[in-house]
């Protein structure tokens, strides 16, 4: 298992994102990312637009929103 994947089942199991697991995630993805994170990150993506995760709130997580749209 990847540190990418670690991490979002981290989230999963916590149920809340917080700036500094987001920073991290960033980070590791710009080493590349397999096919298992890729699907584990949309995964992650979905609970987080749906609800079932939550986001912690700030400048940094309103800025990676707008980068995202």
């Amino acid at each position: 298992m990847s540190a990418i994947y670690v991490l979002v089942h981290r989230v999963f199991e916590a149920g809340y994102l917080s700036l500094e697991v987001e920073s991290h995630l960033k980070k590791l993805m710009t080493h590349g990312c397999n096919e298992e994170d890729t699907e584990v990150l949309m995964m992650l993506r979905h609970a987080v637009l749906f609800g079932h995760v939550k986001r912690q709130r700030g400048l940094r997580n309103e800025q990676s929103m707008a980068e995202a749209a």
